[in-house]
């Protein structure tokens, strides 16, 4: 009886340590998420995102007041910011991924007002 229950124990562990294998899909995500916002937290309207990987400056696109940058791209990421009557911002910001997708990251940058 006592081999039966080691034999089954045995059994029950090497299952609940075997890993899980993730399903992949075919979701495309972004590689980085920045909002845009002012002093005070309001979110800056008239600001132009950009990011560069290396490559040259592309293009943010702008859903819902978040602007997405890049799809399933992994690597070093120059975010470039600008808008009327502020300062121009650049954030690095590092997107690494898992074993299916780009781990997206959320940046949030804070503008500063040009002094007149």
């Amino acid at each position: 009886m006592n081999k039966t229950l080691a034999t089954l124990l045995a059994a029950i562990f090497m299952t609940a340590c075997t890993p899980i294998q993730q399903a992949c899909t075919d979701l495309s995500l972004p590689s980085v998420s920045v909002e845009v916002v002012d002093g005070a937290g309001a979110d800056v309207l008239t600001a132009v995102v950009q990011f560069d990987v290396g490559s040259g400056p592309e293009d943010c696109d702008l859903y819902d007041g978040v602007h997405s940058c890049g799809r399933d791209i992994e690597g070093e990421f120059d975010i470039l910011v600008s808008a009327p009557d502020f300062e121009d911002q650049v954030v690095s910001v590092t997107v690494e991924s898992d074993e299916c997708h780009v781990i997206t990251q959320d940046v949030r940058v804070e503008m500063v007002e040009m002094s007149s």
